[in-house]
């Protein structure tokens, strides 16, 4: 199960030139608390890989910095303090992982990774600067506290939204940036043209509850891995991202730190939010089992709730029906993989063979995964 967690062919020296001895000087300070030595990439948003010391230390505030292991060169320097305490609406008080220059505070990670855009009442419906201005990011001179600076929807929106971010880069898919645009109005969007590189997400309300939930943000950014596979122009691959979406929602929720484990029902952190007819799906329950029941269904989301029921089936297993149980991170990589078989106008039954193809190919048609996967 390697795709997409392994690279290779990249060209670099892992041996470092710098020894980690000279990292105090090189930050002109008198000892760090910690250096770890990396292959890292992105970290000047050119895709470049470097041999590098994060080095976390004390200068008149905790900081992180990246050092170049071969020049010795200062590649960024974030603050790390603790971010600002603010209020959100589902989660309670939370403290933000914003962004600290000098005296003003931003909503966006020190690394840049994410961004928030409060855009009030109208989230913008295409991807221009226009649309996604600077200007939009709210910012506090505050020195430990957001209040009023923008709502309470879009601090929360931001904390999970940054909470869920490093989650993906733990099961091997890395964004860029993750533009994040808050408003009032219903639903949640990912904008076509989103990647894993850029990624364009808008954020608003449903039944008056705010949508900035971990399994929601975790599902739209979904949809930006799934560009990278297949279009959304037919009722066909509308189905797999949705689908797709919902798995990695699911599975997404179920490793955020101290939440409980896993759920299966998208949306639940907001009762009036899963209960809504727009959303109302139950991977473990679905309203549809089987395919061939909805090949004919004309929305995407109720068509693709037995692809959704399949990944339940694969992790949980099922000893009634002869189903191995292959657990949540497995079932999801085996999908993954299947993912780099298919064309950008695929449907389920080109993900369900392809599924089978991968199972049979690396495992063998006699293993639990090939079984869970056709018996699922």
């Amino acid at each position: 199960m390697m795709a997409p967690h392994i690279l290779t062919e990249i060209s670099l020296n892992h041996n470092p030139t710098v020894p980690s001895t000279n990292i105090p000087s090189i930050l002109d300070v008198q000892d760090v608390e910690s250096s770890k030595l990396l292959i890292t990439h992105n970290l000047t948003n050119q895709c470049e890989y470097r041999l590098v010391w994060q080095v976390v230390y004390h200068k008149d505030y905790s900081k992180i910095s990246w050092v170049d292991a071969h020049s010795g060169a200062i590649i960024r320097t974030i603050d790390s303090r603790a971010g600002h305490n603010a209020p959100t609406i589902t989660y309670g008080q939370q403290f933000l992982n914003d962004r600290t220059v000098g005296a003003t505070t931003t909503l966006e990670t020190p690394d840049g990774s994410v961004i928030l855009y409060d855009f009030d009442n109208n989230c913008p419906d295409n991807i221009t600067p226009a649309n996604w201005p600077l200007t939009a990011v709210p910012f506090t001179n505050n020195t430990d506290e957001w209040t009023n600076e923008s709502t309470q929807g879009a601090y929360q929106t931001f904390w999970t939204t940054s909470q869920v971010v490093p989650l993906y880069e733990a099961i091997g898919i890395d964004f860029g940036t993750v533009n994040v645009g808050s408003c009032d109005e219903e639903g949640a969007f990912c904008l076509n043209g989103s990647n894993t590189t850029a990624a364009f997400i808008t954020v608003g309300t449903l039944n008056n509850r705010p949508l900035g939930l971990f399994d929601v943000v975790a599902h739209e950014l979904g949809h930006a891995f799934m560009f990278e596979f297949i279009q959304y122009n037919n009722l066909g691959n509308r189905t797999l991202h949705e689908a797709m979406a919902d798995i990695l929602g699911t599975y997404i929720e179920s490793i955020v730190p101290n939440n409980n484990g896993i759920d299966w029902v998208m949306g639940d952190d907001e009762p009036q939010v899963a209960s809504h007819p727009g959303i109302d799906r139950n991977l473990q329950n679905p309203r549809f089992n089987c395919f061939q029941n909805v090949i004919n269904h004309p929305i995407q989301h109720g068509r693709g709730l037995p692809l959704g029921h399949w990944y339940f089936l694969a992790s949980q297993g099922d000893a009634t029906r002869g189903i191995p149980a292959l657990g949540t991170l497995q079932s999801l990589n085996i999908l993954i993989e299947a993912l780099n078989l298919i064309e950008e106008n695929s449907d389920v039954p080109d993900l369900m063979e392809a599924t089978m193809t991968i199972v049979e190919e690396q495992f063998g048609r006699c293993s639990n995964q090939f079984l869970a996967a056709a018996r699922a």
